[in-house]
């Protein structure tokens, strides 16, 4: 789930970066490549250049896969755009815009850590590029909103038995703590990321729970201090599903923002949508 602030102009091509990911292994299969030498920021130049022609024509990504998604493989679309963002990281650092994917994705936690002993509180920054959410349980398959998967992200945790708090106040004895996390620093474009996966011995499991999720999301209940609404207002522009019951096998499509509306992109077949769907 990819939104941006009101006022950021570069989102609606930004979520290509994700476009096509669940069948990275089917495309790496047809040519023999060698992706390393390969320069993501001009091949992605060249992908938002295809997809804006509206020449009605299809871009596969295929020659600038990477390498460890290669393969017959299930791959994961949030490891993917991780390993992307890292790749053009490094090829920018030593260009004029050396610092766009730090500007335009990062973000900064407040992680807040209290002894409940002395009542000491340790503060530590955090960068992150996005946001990984726990999908709360319920009951009947209810459905749950966004807004209640980053309650359960900033909710205060007891760190106790085995996670108990090494206090420098307490002479560096292990105490039981408090610990939470508020967004300190928010970013241009904020990604969301759903576990829609689960580890319960011995085997791993898809989380079903629909989550609602609004156009406008308003973050001020989650920041650190008070804020004017215009900084802490997102909007939606992408979100990238994965359809299957399993972890192993599936499909990603996704849904983007254009100035005309919402738009469903399943593999080389792109139909304009409602919101709603």
């Amino acid at each position: 789930m990819i939104l941006s602030l009101e006022d950021a102009d570069v989102c609606s091509s930004s979520v290509v970066l994700l476009d096509g990911a669940g069948d990275l292994g089917r495309s790496s299969r047809r040519r023999n490549l060698v992706p390393e030498h390969v320069s993501i920021a001009l091949e992605l130049k060249k992908a938002f250049k295809a997809l804006w022609s509206r020449n009605g024509v299809a871009y596969s990504p295929d020659s600038w896969i990477l390498p460890r998604f290669y393969g017959y493989h299930q791959q994961d679309a949030h490891e993917f755009l991780r390993h992307m963002l890292d790749r053009l990281r490094t090829e920018l650092s030593e260009t004029a815009v050396s610092n766009f994917i730090h500007d335009t994705f990062q973000g900064q936690l407040l992680s807040e850590v209290t002894c409940l002993k002395c009542h000491t509180t340790s503060r530590k920054h955090d960068p992150f590029l996005d946001l990984s959410l726990v999908i709360p349980s319920t009951t009947d398959d209810e459905p749950v909103s966004l807004q209640a998967c980053l309650k359960e992200y900033v909710a205060a945790e007891c760190l106790e038995k085995s996670e108990k708090y090494v206090c420098g106040h307490c002479s560096n004895n292990k105490e039981k703590a408090m610990k939470k996390f508020t967004l300190e620093k928010l970013p241009v474009i904020l990604c969301l990321h759903l576990k829609r996966f689960k580890w319960t011995p011995p085997t791993r499991s898809k989380v079903a729970t629909m989550v609602d999720f609004p156009a406008e999301l308003n973050l001020a209940p989650f920041c650190t201090g008070a804020r004017p609404k215009l900084e802490t207002t997102y909007y939606l522009y992408a979100l990238i599903s994965h359809h299957g019951e399993g972890t192993g096998s599936g499909h990603y499509t996704s849904h983007c923002f254009n100035d005309d509306g919402w738009y469903h992109y399943n593999d080389s077949c792109v139909q304009q949508c409602p919101f709603s769907e």
